[in-house]
C-alpha cells in the first residue's frame, strides 16, 4: 500500500540494500501513482454519494465534489444556525461607538425609507432580558453572550455588543455595573463604550428590562419645567428629560443657596419658608439616579412643585 511504501522509503537502509536509491525512486513513483489514483477514485465516489445533513438527504445542483460539499455545508449551517440571518448588518466596536456618541438611534437608510436594522435580533435579546427581569433576575452581558452566540443564532461578539448598546441607546434595558446604575447622565460616552466591549466587563455589566415613564409622567414633568424652569424640553426621550430636568435643577439649587445668604444677613426678609421647601424639593430629585425612579416621584409631587414654582416667582423679583 501507499503507507507501506512510504514507510520503506523513510526506513535508512543504504548501507544493507544493494542500489537502494533506485529502488527508492522506484517505490517513490509508484507511491505517487497510488496516491493520485486514490484520490481519483475518491473524487468519483464522492461525486456519486448521497450527502445527509441532519439526517436529510439533500438534492445538490452540482457535480463537482467541491461545490457538494460546500452546499451540504452551507445547508447544514442554516439548519443548524436559522436565526443566524436575523443579523442583516454586520457590526463592529466601531459602529457602536458611533451609536453610543450619536443623538438619536441609528437607523439604515434604504431609498425613502428608514427602519431600524438587525430588528429580529434586536427582539430575541430585548425578550430574553424581559423574561429575566419578570423573574427578578439581572442578565449579564456574559450570559447574552453565551446565549445568542452558539445555536441556533451564531452571532458573533460583536453584533451581541451592538445589539445590547441598541437597546440601551433605544431605552428598552437599564445597564448597571457593581449594582451601579449606568446612564447618559452618570457615565461619560467613553466609559460606556468601555463597559459595553471590553471582556473584563462581561460578568460585571448586568442588563435588566427598563421601565419607562407613562404620558401621564411625562407629562407632569413638561408641566413642572415650563413652570419652574420656563423651558420645554425638545426631547421626548427620557434620559434626555432627566437630564435636562437635572441641569436646571442644579442652577435652582444655587440661586436657592444665594437666597439664603440673604436671610442670614436680614433674617426679616419674606419667603424663607418657600426657600426651604424649595431647596428641599431640588435635594430630592437630585438624589435620584433611575429614570423611572425620577418620573415616579416628580409626578407624586407635582403640585407641590407647582406650588413652589408660583410662590418662587415673585421671591425671584424680590431679590
Amino acid at each position: 500500500s501507499s503507507l507501506k511504501i512510504e514507510k520503506f522509503i523513510r526506513y535508512d537502509a543504504a548501507n544493507t540494500i544493494t542500489k537502494y536509491e533506485q529502488i527508492k525512486e522506484a517505490k517513490k513513483f509508484e507511491m505517487r501513482e497510488r496516491s493520485a489514483n486514490a484520490r481519483l477514485f475518491l473524487e468519483e465516489a464522492l461525486k456519486q454519494a448521497d450527502i445527509y445533513v441532519n439526517g436529510d438527504k439533500i438534492q445538490t445542483s452540482s457535480k463537482e465534489i467541491k461545490a457538494r460539499i460546500n452546499e451540504a455545508m452551507g445547508k447544514l449551517v442554516t439548519t443548524v444556525y436559522h436565526k443566524l440571518s436575523y443579523i442583516d448588518a454586520a457590526m463592529n466596536e466601531s459602529n457602536i461607538r458611533q451609536l453610543i456618541k450619536s443623538g438619536s438611534s441609528q437607523q439604515l437608510t434604504l431609498g425613502d425609507m428608514k427602519s431600524t436594522c438587525n430588528t429580529l435580533a434586536l427582539n430575541d435579546v430585548n425578550d430574553y432580558i424581559a423574561q429575566n427581569t419578570m423573574r427578578h433576575v439581572k442578565t449579564s452581558m456574559k450570559s447574552l453572550l453565551d446565549r445568542f452566540m452558539k445555536a441556533p443564532y451564531g452571532f458573533i461578539e460583536d453584533d451581541v455588543e451592538w445589539l445590547v448598546a441598541k437597546l440601551f441607546k433605544d431605552g428598552e434595558i437599564a445597564m448597571f455595573v457593581n449594582n451601579e446604575a449606568v446612564t447618559m447622565i452618570s457615565k461619560s460616552e467613553e466609559e460606556i463604550i468601555r463597559y459595553l466591549t471590553r471582556k473584563e466587563y462581561n460578568e460585571r455589566l448586568m442588563t435588566e428590562k427598563r421601565v419607562k415613564a407613562n404620558d401621564k409622567q411625562k407629562k407632569s414633568v413638561r408641566e413642572v419645567m415650563k413652570e419652574l424652569y420656563n423651558v420645554t424640553p425638545s426631547s421626548d426621550d427620557d434620559d434626555a428629560i432627566m437630564k435636562s430636568f437635572m441641569g436646571y435643577a442644579g442652577n435652582l439649587k444655587t440661586d436657592l443657596e444665594k437666597f439664603e445668604i440673604h436671610y442670614q444677613n436680614q433674617p426679616a426678609y419674606p419667603g424663607k419658608s418657600v426657600v426651604m421647601r424649595g431647596k428641599a424639593l431640588v435635594a430630592e430629585a437630585l438624589q435620584m439616579k433611575y429614570s423611572a425612579e425620577f418620573f415616579a416621584g416628580i409626578d407624586a409631587k407635582r403640585d407641590e412643585y407647582l406650588d413652589f414654582a408660583e410662590d418662587y416667582d415673585p421671591l425671584k423679583k424680590f431679590f
